[in-house]
């Protein structure tokens, strides 16, 4: 399964000559080289589990140069309880991050190690034959090749499933790796032959590319650059279809779910706006970390639960807003202020006086109409949907034919 990538590279190195659009910059795949053991490798496969220790703690040292507070103590806001503005933990903005996500393809690898554990752990080695008995499912391995060291390796197989419930599911994979506690690369697929289903992702340079293609009805792309927060996705689910992009330079993060829209403004990974059409009305809500004229929170306030209060040298302020305060899953807690503005509210509303973020509000209610007026955003990074598909059909052609 290794000669399969050379064969990729050489491939696309050849379909890319002379292409230098952002497009090609953006689907381009094929375009890494990625260095794991040859000769050297240690085959005994029960080795992976004495490696899978080193490689996870590498692994938790890497996603510390990213999100380098994630590990920290929580801290948690208790109901009905005031704190001064200093002490509402907003230490970790960037683990749970859904606009700018960084930290997702080293969550990616992390699940691949525990598929690879479970294979080297739970598969009988006499005839690579396993059957749980708590789901009645049966798994047959063939075509296992493999070589660890204490850097990374490979693993290529095809395993197919038997079960009472899906019948018989085949997947042939491969995954190559290689992890230091300072840089992370990795290569992965998987093809369904029953179903010509894909999934094929990598990180290279920085750089993350995940292709899934099911059908032309059914597909989807993601691209990550680390190092910039740049992010794209695309998914087309039987008609429903979803965008998402953030652009570093501008720091602006716009969404497409079908025909709804929405609009935000980042700030070193801390989101300071939103704006978005729900319903009837625009939902605006903007941070008041943001803010100035405000130094205590009383979280989920008895009086206006579910809603918090703020208050200035013992005064309660911004009294006509609501305010959701709301920890996003990592050692950050969101202090938003809610509004719901009508057409006509809309020309009229100004962030308060108090608002220090980078952005005016009728900067924001432009950049939603610009928005809301593509019928397709992935056109900011010029890119289709078929251009997407065409890309995830040409990686399944290649793969199909090794």
């Amino acid at each position: 399964m290794r000669k399969l990538y050379i064969g990729l590279l050489i491939l696309g190195l050849a379909f890319l000559t002379g292409c230098t659009s952002s497009k090609e910059v953006i689907l381009e795949s094929f375009d890494h080289d990625i260095k794991v053991c040859q000769d050297t490798c240690d085959i005994d496969l029960q080795s992976f589990s004495d490696y899978v220790i080193t490689y996870r703690e590498n692994l938790e040292a890497y996603q510390l140069t990213i999100a380098e507070n994630k590990n920290e103590d929580r801290i948690y806001l208790n109901t009905g309880n005031t704190y001064p503005r200093e002490q509402i933990s907003r230490i970790d903005p960037i683990t749970d991050n859904d606009a700018i996500p960084i930290v997702n393809p080293s969550r990616v690898v992390s699940y691949y190690f525990d598929l690879l554990e479970f294979y080297t752990s739970m598969i009988d080695m006499g005839n690579d034959l396993y059957k749980d008995s708590n789901t009645n499912i049966t798994y047959q391995i063939t075509n296992r090749s493999y070589g660890f060291d204490a850097y990374g390796g490979y693993y290529d197989q095809t395993v197919t499933y038997t079960s009472d419930v899906q019948g018989i599911i085949s997947i042939k994979s491969s995954f190559i790796f290689n992890i230091s506690p300072d840089n992370l690369e990795f290569e992965a697929s998987f093809y369904y032959p029953n179903t010509g289903k894909l999934v094929y992702n990598y990180l290279f340079n920085d750089i993350y590319r995940a292709y899934s293609y099911v059908s032309n009805d059914e597909y989807s792309f993601k691209y990550i650059d680390i190092n910039t927060g740049r992010h794209i996705g695309y998914t087309l689910d039987n008609g429903a279809k979803e965008t998402e992009i953030y652009d570093p330079e501008t720091q602006m993060f716009y969404e497409q779910h079908n025909s709804k829209y929405s609009v935000s403004l980042y700030h070193d990974m801390e989101c300071v706006t939103f704006l978005t059409y729900a319903l009837e009305d625009y939902l605006l809500q903007f941070s008041l970390y943001f803010m100035d004229g405000w130094d205590q929170l009383t979280y989920n306030d008895y009086f206006l639960r579910p809603y918090s209060s703020v208050y200035n040298a013992g005064y309660r302020v911004f009294s006509d807003f609501n305010i959701m305060a709301y920890p996003n899953g990592s050692n950050y807690y969101s202090v938003n202020i809610q509004k719901n503005l009508s057409e006509t509210e809309l020309s009229e509303f100004n962030f308060p006086e108090e608002f220090t973020g980078d952005i005016t509000f009728s900067q924001l209610v432009q950049a939603y109409k610009d928005l809301s007026s593509k019928e397709n955003i992935l056109s900011i990074e010029n890119l289709t949907p078929d251009l997407i598909k065409e890309k995830c059909l040409e990686i399944l052609a290649i793969i199909k034919e090794n």
